[in-house]
């Protein structure tokens, strides 16, 4: 039964859609949102449909079979075209050595924007099962519920002990996010609080309860709400012969703080599900954890930056690729949203049958490094042409010949019959490149020191160091080479915000400019084609700071102009990245 209300004056009447919680018409600026299984009710939001799904469930699951008995006799009589293609772009399904798989039911177009199947095609991005959790270095930068930049005027904390005593500590950007999550987060801050106390850990530090901890606890809140094992078909890896003690001690300290703040909360201790049970079970909650490590996606910002992570079942099935047809985005920062999954095909898809994928590491590193981080992220060995393509790998690595005067570079030779490889000179046949690759792994350590989470990070100083011998030991269209320069040019546009006259500005925006320059534009030729953001933020970068240092605008208008049309088709036009740019073009014209 539809729920409406009747209004209008005597003589006239028309029927609206209202809450089926609370009884109450849509606000004024924002639509009510059907149930996506039964399509036969309405409600305000998330909240309202949880506390409404106890009564509704059953009558949910009777609308929800015939709605799909309906809807498959309407496909052989006559399907709405639209919803048809919509609905109907991939199909998941099984396959050898891959497990689940997306699979494209047809020929697409770059460009195209891919839809949750489990939304009917009404969505044309993909939902979170719960919240997603901020990492611990955006708590005090970003939203917790949407992920929206905070400012000094615009930041809502909850009632309760001062901020340096909780251990977790929600923030806020508007009344309305911190409404939607007022009693959630509450609860969370609380258990969190009684869990520190009891455990006697420091309570005033907040990294004492990590995002995979937060997450998890969020997960099985929802599963005992809902009584239901919501992640039962994701894959999990806890029994892999290459998971390391070290992930195995994260496993079991991430499920232990998920479930110590489970059972000091209320709705554990009210629950009366046996899923409860279930849920809270050691083992249970170990593999739990190794599920969000194994399918949960890091979101990011439109320029690369790690915001938070968050877990995504419909779209989980998509596997990786070395050559990824598919890029994924977040659409964040909707007041009253939590972040969004975007997957928009990246280069063209000619053929129904053909396995849709993301890339879940950086492919445009030597293939090395990309093996080494699918086998300990997600216990594959990746075996694909591009990983066994010793030539595209030989320019990725970029080892410059340590004998001096020689201006070749070290190529690996791989012995035949047997899993062993040397590196050559490729010019004097020099193969001594030991120190060398140590010199550049040192160097390199401290550009990834500053890509991490921890403090403190290295100076500008050092940063430059460290790319100085990336120029020293490696081409400059090498992997390490550029992703040391792109890092530094990240230094150094932070510390442009904290520099003191327009003078220190300028010189930090220049050495910025040049190290970009220098950088050229051989890893953008490389990587165009399956990693197509990277270089359009990077000349978007160019084009903001020759704005800010030249007289003339207008090559940076045009550049400007190309990257806005080009990455709208990754993000939507209300995202923080679309917006800065049309920004920095109002800027540029005035």
């Amino acid at each position: 039964m539809v729920n409406t209300a009747t209004t209008g004056s005597a003589g006239t009447s028309r029927a609206i859609q209202v809450c089926a919680w609370c009884g109450l018409p849509p606000e004024p600026t924002k639509k009510l949102v059907r149930c996506s299984r039964c399509q036969s009710v309405w409600y305000h939001g998330i909240e309202c449909q949880r506390k409404h799904y106890k009564k509704h469930k059953g009558v949910c699951r009777k609308s929800a079979v015939e709605t799909n008995v309906t809807s498959h006799i309407a496909s052989f009589v006559a399907p709405a075209p639209d919803t048809a293609v919509t609905a109907s772009l991939y199909r998941v399904s099984r396959m050898p050595n891959r497990g689940r798989c997306m699979i494209a039911n047809g020929p697409l177009a770059a460009g195209t924007r891919l839809s949750d199947n489990a939304a009917n095609g009404r969505s044309n991005s993909f939902q979170p099962i719960v919240s997603p959790v901020l990492m611990l270095a955006k708590r005090d930068a970003r939203c917790s519920h949407c992920f929206g930049t905070l400012s000094d005027d615009s930041r809502f904390v909850l009632d309760g002990p001062p901020p340096d005593m909780r251990p977790l500590l929600h923030r806020f950007c508007s009344s309305r996010c911190m409404a939607l999550c007022k009693d959630t987060a509450q609860e969370e801050e609380i258990t969190a609080t009684q869990m520190v106390q009891q455990s006697g850990a420091n309570s005033k530090s907040p990294a004492c309860v990590w995002p995979a901890a937060l997450l998890l606890y969020r997960l099985v809140r929802h599963m005992i709400t809902q009584n239901e094992d919501s992640i039962s078909e994701l894959e999990s890896h806890i029994d892999s012969p290459h998971t390391t003690q070290d992930e195995r001690e994260f496993l079991k300290s991430t499920a232990a703080v998920a479930k110590c703040m489970a059972i000091c909360s209320e709705f554990v201790q009210s629950a009366s599900h046996n899923i409860a049970s279930q849920v809270l079970d050691t083992n249970y909650l170990e593999a739990a954890v190794s599920k969000i490590s194994t399918n949960s996606f890091t979101i990011c910002d439109g320029e690369g930056a790690s915001l938070g992570i968050g877990l995504y079942p419909s779209a989980a099935v998509v596997n990786h690729s070395c050559s990824p047809n598919l890029v994924q985005t977040f659409q964040y920062g909707s007041e009253g949203m939590p972040p969004s999954l975007l997957l928009t095909v990246c280069r063209s898809i000619a053929n129904s049958g053909e396995e849709l994928c993301i890339a879940y590491t950086d492919t445009t590193a030597p293939a090395d490094i990309r093996i080494d981080a699918l086998r300990k992220g997600y216990k594959f060995a990746c075996t694909c042409h591009r990983c066994e393509d010793l030539a595209s790998n030989d320019v990725a690595f970029g080892i410059r010949c340590p004998r001096e005067g020689c201006k070749g570079r070290g190529r690996k030779q791989v012995e035949v019959g047997a899993n062993l490889s040397t590196i050559i000179c490729d010019s004097c046949g020099h193969a001594d490149f030991a120190s060398c690759i140590k010199r550049r792994d040192d160097s390199f350590a401290i550009v990834q020191r500053f890509q991490s989470e921890k403090e403190p990070k290295p100076t500008l100083d050092r940063m430059k160091a460290a790319y100085s011998a990336m120029k020293e030991y490696c081409t400059m269209d090498s992997w390490f080479a550029q992703e040391a320069g792109e890092v530094l040019v990240q230094a150094i546009l932070d510390q442009v915000g904290r520099a003191g006259t327009e003078t220190e500005q300028r010189e930090l925006c220049s050495l910025a400019l040049a190290t970009l320059n220098e950088l050229g534009t051989q890893k953008d030729e490389r990587t165009s084609e399956c990693c197509p953001l990277p270089p359009l933020v990077r000349r978007y970068k160019m084009a903001k700071l020759q704005l800010f240092l030249f007289h003339d605008p207008r090559p940076a208008m045009m550049m400007l102009q190309d990257v806005h049309a080009k990455l709208l088709v990754y993000f939507p036009r209300d995202h923080e990245l679309i917006l800065g740019l049309e920004g920095c073009m109002r800027g540029g014209m005035a």
